[in-house]
């Protein structure tokens, strides 16, 4: 909702305007022209630029929100593969880190996911199936599939 958006006193105006002409939420206002509130008294310039700015700001929010989205819903399903070198009973000489995930991720299927995004509760330090948990942002959660694999 515009209101809920633009809650501060300063944007007062600006609700009551969206409200009487019919724009109830963000998305209303998609094909809306700003251009148009420089022809009203009580909307100076000042205010119209940070009713712009906040606009642009949520547009951008919604497009990164659907991206992880979108990003989310290409990791169900897949398994990223990393062979590592193993001893004895499948133990690894080390562990698998975030960096190795995110970099056969992007190798194998083409999905781009930081390091930092990987949440790994406990090193990986044998061989096995693994669920990794991603955060892509914006509340939007993903879970990567690895299997680690003696090679």
């Amino acid at each position: 909702m515009i209101k809920d958006i633009y809650n501060r006193e300063l944007y007062q105006p600006f609700v009551e305007y969206c409200a009487t002409h019919g724009y109830h939420t963000m998305r209303d206002l998609g094909c809306y022209d700003f251009r148009l509130l420089s022809r009203r008294e009580d909307f100076s310039p000042m205010l119209i630029t940070r009713i712009k700015a906040v606009y642009t700001a949520y547009q951008k929010s919604a497009a990164e929100k659907a991206e992880a989205e979108a990003v989310s819903k290409k990791l169900e399903g897949l398994m990223v593969k990393i062979p590592a070198k193993a001893g004895e009973g499948g133990r690894l000489f080390g562990a698998v880190t975030g960096k190795e995930i995110s970099e056969a991720l992007a190798a194998q299927h083409a999905i781009r996911i930081a390091k930092t995004k990987l949440v790994l509760d406990e090193p990986i330090k044998s061989c096995g199936s693994y669920q990794i948990k991603a955060k892509l942002g914006y509340e939007v959660s993903g879970v990567v599939n690895v299997l680690v694999t003696e090679g």
